[in-house]
């Protein structure tokens, strides 16, 4: 089971380290877009490959040959901070981090950009047009760049319902009835 706490401090050790190394001469260190790609693609290769998730997670084979297929696979075709995240991760018996890793270093990097990702959920489809329209005044009130994923939920009945980062915004018909139907039953009647 991957801890995801845990998996947002490798992610964001793996940042960090990306972004040190960013102003290094090193030919073998890249940028964060480069590392956070390189990321994807292991992530991607590990997910996709049974026999490898076996491979590295099998008890019955020791660190040093797991540590030498990760070196045959990878060490010429990712950074130097690619590898090492690969090695502590096999160290620490946390490979099967890296899907979740890989979801927390873009949230990480977006986040120091000023990025935040959300929902934009809706009864009925929207277009492209209004998303971003709705994105922009959002990343205006919350001085951030907002982008938004378009979501349908017909139980909303109509409005909108936003969720950017740890806030949501919600508009819904569903849930003013919702609220109206508590206040209903709360209110006492005279008889």
């Amino acid at each position: 089971m991957v801890d995801r706490a845990v998996a947002h401090r490798y992610a964001e050790a793996f940042v960090n380290e990306l972004e040190r190394a960013r102003g290094a001469s090193d030919s073998r260190s890249h940028t964060l877009e480069a590392g956070l790609e390189e990321l994807g693609a292991v992530a991607g290769v590990y997910t996709g490959s049974k026999d490898l998730q076996r491979f590295l997670g099998s008890p019955e084979i020791g660190l040093e040959e797991k540590e030498q297929l990760l070196n045959r696979l990878w060490s010429d075709a990712v950074c130097r901070e690619m590898m090492a995240l690969l090695h502590l991760l096999l160290k620490w018996d946390r490979m099967e981090h890296l899907p979740v890793i890989l979801e927390q270093a873009r949230a990480v990097a977006e986040e120091r950009q000023g990025i935040l990702r959300g929902y934009a959920i809706t009864a009925h489809p929207i277009s492209s047009a209004e998303t971003e329209l709705l994105a922009q005044a959002i990343g205006k009130a919350l001085n951030k760049r907002v982008l938004l994923e378009r979501q349908v939920d017909r139980s909303l009945i109509g409005g909108i319902r936003v969720a950017v980062g740890s806030k949501l915004l919600d508009g819904s018909v569903r849930t003013h009835l919702d609220e109206i139907r508590e206040q209903l039953k709360a209110a006492k009647v005279n008889s």
